[in-house]
C-alpha cells in the first residue's frame, strides 16, 4: 500500500513507525482548578521549568544548527516577553485556570500575527503555539516527548520546532508530517538535522500499527506500508548510498516509468517498432541512465519519422 505527500528533504529511509500525536484535551478535560494563587503558582512553576529546558538545549550550541539556534533563542524571548506573561498572568487573575489562560494568551498572539502579510513574521505564530504547549505540558505535568529505539520513521499530523530541536539524528530516520510546509520552523529544522522530510503525508494508527516497518521514498514522495521483505532489503541497500546515488537512482526510476510510458503509448501504432506486448518500469531496471537517454532519443527520432513518413 502507498500513501503520497510532498518531498521536503530528499532522501530514502527504512525504519519503524512511531506516532506523536499529542492529545492535550484529554488532559484539560480532566485537570482539576485550584485557586487564583494555587493556578498562578502553577504557571510560575511552568515558566521556570520551561525556561530551564530551553537554557539546557541552547547551552548544547555544539550540536544545535544556526537556524536551531536562532528559532529556540526565539522560544526563550517569548517566555521572557513582558506582554505574554503579563497576559497569562491577568488572565488567572480573572479566575481562569492557568492552562486556559496560556491558551487564551497564545490565542490572542496568533491573532495579532494573522493580520501580519509577510509569511516570514507570520510563521512567527507557531513559534507562539510551541511555547505555550510546552507550557502546557509543563502545568500538566507531561513528559517531553523522547524517541525509543532506533530506525524510527516519526508520523504526526504536526510538530513543534522545539520537539525537533530534540531528537537525536542517530535515531530518527525520516519524518512524515500531515501539515507543514516547506518554509516553516519545523521543516527548516528537519532540513538543518538532515532528517528524510514530507509533509502532506495522510497516514494513521488505523492504516499502520506502531512500530510496523515502513519505507519512505521522499525522492518520488511514496511511502511504502506493509512493505515484503524484498522490498525491505532494496531499500535497505539504496538507504546506504550517498544522497547524490540516491539522487540519481530516483532519476534513473522516473526515466524507467517515462520509457514504459511512451512505449506503451505506440502499442497502437501500426509498426514493426512497436513492443509486443505491455512494458512495466521494472522491466527496464537493467537500463543505467546513459541507456535511458538512449533509449529515449531513439523514440524522438523514431516519432519524428513517422511524422514525415506514416506509412
Amino acid at each position: 500500500m502507498l500513501v503520497r505527500g510532498n518531498v521536503v528533504v530528499e532522501g530514502v529511509a527504512v525504519g519503524t513507525i512511531r506516532f506523536l500525536n499529542m492529545d492535550y484535551e484529554k488532559h484539560l478535560q480532566s485537570y482539576i482548578a485550584g485557586g487564583v494563587g494555587e493556578e498562578t503558582e502553577k504557571y510560575e512553576h511552568a515558566l521556570a521549568m520551561a525556561k530551564k529546558d530551553l537554557e539546557t538545549m541552547l547551552e548544547s550550541g555544539e550540536n544545535l544548527s544556526e537556524s536551531e539556534l536562532e528559532i529556540m533563542g526565539a522560544h526563550q524571548m517569548l517566555l521572557e516577553d513582558v506582554a505574554f506573561v503579563e497576559a497569562i498572568t491577568g488572565y488567572i487573575q480573572q479566575a481562569m485556570t492557568a492552562p486556559a489562560a496560556v491558551l487564551r494568551a497564545v490565542s490572542d498572539f496568533k491573532a495579532m500575527f494573522d493580520e501580519i502579510d509577510d509569511p516570514y513574521l507570520k510563521e512567527r505564530q507557531n513559534d507562539v503555539v510551541d511555547v505555550g504547549n510546552r507550557l502546557i505540558r509543563k502545568i500538566l505535568g507531561l513528559e517531553e516527548f523522547s524517541v525509543e529505539g532506533d530506525q524510527v520513521i516519526l508520523c504526526a499530523r504536526d510538530l513543534e520546532p522545539s520537539v525537533m530541536a530534540g531528537l537525536p539524528e542517530e535515531k530518527v530516520k525520516a519524518v512524515l508530517l500531515e501539515n507543514g510546509s516547506k518554509t516553516s520552523h519545523t521543516v527548516i529544522i528537519a532540513r538543518a538535522k538532515g532528517f528524510v522530510t514530507m509533509v502532506g503525508v495522510e497516514l494513521t494508527p488505523q492504516m499502520a500499527a506502531q512500530g510496523e516497518t515502513v519505507l519512505v521514498d521522499a525522492v518520488r514522495g511514496e511511502v511504502t506500508l506493509q512493505p515484503s521483505p524484498e522490498q525491505i532489503q532494496e531499500f535497505q541497500e539504496i538507504a546506504d548510498m550517498g544522497e547524490d546515488e540516491i539522487r540519481v537512482a530516483g532519476v534513473i526510476g522516473s526515466m524507467h516509468e517515462l520509457i514504459a510510458e511512451v512505449l506503451n503509448n505506440n502499442l497502437e501504432n501500426p509498426n514493426p517498432k512497436k513492443p509486443k506486448k505491455p512494458v512495466r518500469a521494472s522491466d527496464l531496471e537493467n537500463y543505467d541512465i546513459e541507456e535511458c537517454i538512449a533509449i529515449l532519443k531513439a523514440y524522438t527520432a523514431f516519432v519524428d519519422e513517422l511524422k514525415t513518413d506514416p506509412n
